[in-house]
């Protein structure tokens, strides 16, 4: 009886040893079929292609001939049909402005601030406009040298409850080239 037990407990080792962890493959099963593509992830966003904008002057004081001494600031107004209340109350906007060019961008978020010139560009929202004041005239133009329009500016609007707002990415909304890259934004 010993002798059986020690010859069962051999072959099981003997079994055992020579098996090997990684058995033989089997035949690859067969494909599943492609589901339907879904929707983009910018489906309620809107946004402007990039604008030409420009300012009128705000005026400031007359000198004695009665004609303007001093400009004391610019406005404009950009007029943008999807901004409703509700897009105010309960979404996001936001407004950019590239000091480049298209080719060499340099974009910005407003408001915008340079504190060494004195320079701004505050944005005010209101149902179906954007209002921008500005302490100097920062007008779309093209410039002769490189014949390219430098100073456009491009707004973004995110309803409320859209799958964007409310991501748990964290995105910086000051940051144009990652909210363009997160909003798949074409130029």
């Amino acid at each position: 009886m010993r002798k059986m037990l020690l010859l069962s407990l051999a072959a099981v080792v003997f079994s055992c040893g020579s098996c090997s962890k990684d058995g033989a493959t089997g035949p690859a099963g067969k494909d599943g079929t492609a589901g339907t593509d879904g929707k983009d992830g910018n489906a309620n966003v809107i946004y402007s292609e990039w604008l030409d904008v420009e300012y009128d002057p705000i005026v400031g004081d007359f000198d004695e001939d009665g004609q303007v001494d001093d400009t004391g600031a610019y406005e404009t107004v950009i007029p943008v049909e999807q901004l409703t209340k509700e897009v105010l109350t309960n979404g996001e906007v936001k407004v950019y402005i590239n000091l480049g060019t298209a080719d060499n961008p340099a974009i910005v978020p407003l408001p915008y601030v340079d504190l060494f010139a004195g320079y701004s560009i505050n944005p005010t929202f209101y149902p179906q406009k954007i209002y921008l004041l500005a302490t100097n005239s920062f007008m779309t133009y093209t410039d002769p040298e490189d014949n390219a329009k430098h100073q456009q500016y491009r707004y973004i609007i995110i309803p409320g409850g859209t799958a964007a707002a409310r991501t748990t990415k964290t995105i910086d909304w000051n940051n144009y080239n990652e909210v363009k890259a997160y909003l798949k934004l074409k130029d």
